[in-house]
């Protein structure tokens, strides 16, 4: 059974992308949106949690990060 303090991958993206500076943001949730084939929506939904980000598209993500991100 999952610990409600577990840490998700959606909650590794949102910590991310907090650390992105303010005048940077657009163009990075625009980068993600493009190199993942998502819209805007979900990408929303990762951020909430709502949906499981896909592994190919944490690839990526972290690619764009330069850095690894995820828990794989």
């Amino acid at each position: 059974m999952k610990k409600t303090t577990d840490t998700t991958n959606n909650d590794r993206l949102l910590a991310w992308l907090s650390t992105i500076p303010v005048g940077d943001f657009s163009e990075i949730r625009e980068q993600i949106m493009r190199d993942c084939g998502i819209t805007r929506y979900v990408l929303s939904y990762w951020l909430s949690g709502r949906t499981k980000i896909p592994y190919l598209a944490m690839q990526k993500i972290e690619e764009i990060a330069g850095k690894r991100i995820f828990e794989y």
